[in-house]
């Protein structure tokens, strides 16, 4: 199961831009950052990917709101897909069950 979602307006090609950075965490081969921490670039999880590069580009997906859990375990701002799919900066274009 998988939703594809695109910027509403991307006229200066912000999109580019952020596929271009995503890309360059990919070449540099990041492991999954098992701790979400949004501090550090030297590892990301998957929203925490898709939201620095587009950042990267001058888009906020989040408006920097955050996601905060009460959990020793995790840390306590994160960015949960639900944040990204409810983003007023983006439209769905394609979903599959």
């Amino acid at each position: 199961r998988y939703a594809v979602y695109r910027l509403c307006r991307d006229t200066a090609g912000f999109s580019a831009r952020a596929a271009s950075k995503a890309m360059e965490y990919y070449e540099k081969n990041l492991a999954f950052d098992k701790a979400f921490d949004i501090k550090s670039d030297e590892r990301l999880y998957c929203t925490e990917l898709v939201w620095k590069a587009y950042l990267s580009s001058g888009i906020n997906l989040t408006g920097n709101r955050f996601a905060r859990l009460s959990m020793n375990l995790l840390a306590d701002s994160l960015i949960l897909p639900g944040q990204l799919i409810h983003s007023n900066l983006l439209k769905e274009i394609q979903l599959n069950h």
